[in-house]
């Protein structure tokens, strides 16, 4: 039997998650206690209603119990089971309720606490629950008479520590991506097995469409095609944290992108992309003159110094005065230097297929950072410019009905 789970706070994704049919052959709610609530929508409100009171951001308590595929308890077994861990858990008497789902003939059950007392309004402690999970799951084991599973904590000094598992929230992540971190985990345990250094490592994951980067709280992280971390020690099997940084001891490390600039241009880039690379690009060789060979990027880059030149370096795209219409407004807008400029910006992504041909020095990720920052300032400052020329035509609309509805003056029309 395996037991995970944790204090959560985002409801609104368990409770999509608790209810999809169309993943599970079954879904049943078997329990509601402690609330009004006739469905798992209306228990998840109520709960959220009740830490509104509260200063705790995770104010409800989720777990998963999973007996084994050849495993089934009964409904008396699996009420055991719960009550079991919500002793061990501290969480007594707060409102719950349980999910059960059913899929390929295998049976599991979600379970929802809330974590904050309705008298004291104050949240239920959750320090120490992995181990309270193994620890819960051993017990239930022995007296069920199920096939005890070899935990992380509970195990003995003379036995191995098993893989780590992807956490749940992993889990959900993938479910979402459509990545599966298992598959991440045996592909990339594959390409750290046939790599005999850091530069092959890093080479063959740029090939797969990963990209390595430097970790906020760790040395490396691992970028997947949907922009989400992974953590090397976490999705290689059989490394650890000292083998990794043995390994790659011929990167540099500051070299590469944070977690946020490298998930940002994974994000950004074009599906059908080639896989961008961590290297800088080679020096490009000069031109007649000496010149360097100019590129779509060069005229990018121009094109916005004259954009800027030209609005004597302000970065309203249009005038504050009120255009004939709302439309007109939008037109403008949708005509301005600065949405041409985006424009630009998406062609040229797309035309070099996700690269960035730049020869000024800096890597291409810091390049490509700069452009995915100004592409939001430019959708930024264009949405902000129409607001403003609609809200000006608005007024002048206003103005103008109220000085035709005004009434005349009692002097009009007599003879002067």
């Amino acid at each position: 039997m395996i037991i995970n789970g944790g204090s959560r706070s985002n409801w609104r994704f368990f409770a999509k998650h608790l209810t999809k049919a169309e993943e599970n052959e079954r879904v049943a709610v078997t329990e509601i206690r402690g609330l009004a609530a006739e469905n798992v929508q209306e228990a998840f409100r109520e709960l959220d209603a009740l830490a509104s009171g509260a200063r705790c951001k995770n104010f409800f308590y989720h777990a998963n119990i999973n007996p084994r595929d050849d495993e089934t308890l009964t409904p008396e077994q699996w009420e055991r089971a719960i009550d079991e861990l919500e002793a061990n858990l501290g969480l007594e008497g707060q409102s719950r309720f349980v999910v059960e789902h059913q899929k390929e003939g295998r049976t599991h059950r979600h379970v929802i606490w809330s974590r904050i007392d309705p008298d004291t309004l104050t949240a239920r402690s959750d320090s120490h629950n992995y181990r309270k999970h193994e620890q819960t799951a051993r017990a239930l084991e022995a007296e069920f008479g199920l096939e005890p599973v070899q935990g992380v904590h509970d195990r003995g000094q003379d036995i191995e520590r098993p893989e780590r598992r992807p956490d749940n929230w992993e889990t959900f992540r993938g479910a979402s991506s459509g990545i599966d971190p298992d598959a991440v985990k045996a592909e990339l345990s594959d390409l750290w097995q046939r790599a005999d250094s850091g530069q092959a490592f890093a080479a063959a994951l740029e090939e797969r469409g990963y990209l390595l980067a430097r970790g906020d709280k760790r040395d490396f992280v691992v970028i997947d095609q949907a922009g989400d971390s992974h953590s090397l020690a976490r999705r290689i099997e059989g490394a650890k944290a000292k083998d990794i940084r043995a390994r790659l001891v011929d990167i540099d490390r500051d070299a590469l992108p944070t977690v946020a600039e490298a998930s940002a241009l994974m994000r950004a880039r074009p599906e059908d992309a080639t896989p961008v690379s961590i290297e800088k690009p080679a020096d490009i060789p000069a031109g007649e003159g000496g010149e360097l060979p100019q590129t779509a990027a060069d005229k990018l880059e121009r094109e916005a110094k004259d954009i800027m030149a030209g609005n004597g370096g302000d970065l309203h795209p249009l005038p504050l005065a009120a255009p004939a219409g709302a439309a007109m407004a939008e037109e403008a807008a949708a005509s301005s230097p600065f949405q041409r400029f985006a424009t630009a910006v998406k062609e040229l992504m797309r035309s070099e297929e996700g690269h960035m041909p730049f020869h000024d020095g800096l890597t291409w990720w810091e390049r490509a950072a700069a452009l995915v920052a100004v592409g939001a300032l430019v959708s930024h400052v264009a949405e902000r410019a129409t607001e403003a020329a609609v809200g000006y035509w608005q007024k002048f609309v206003d103005r103008s009905r109220s000085a035709g509805n005004s009434e005349p003056d009692q002097d009009h029309g007599r003879d002067r």
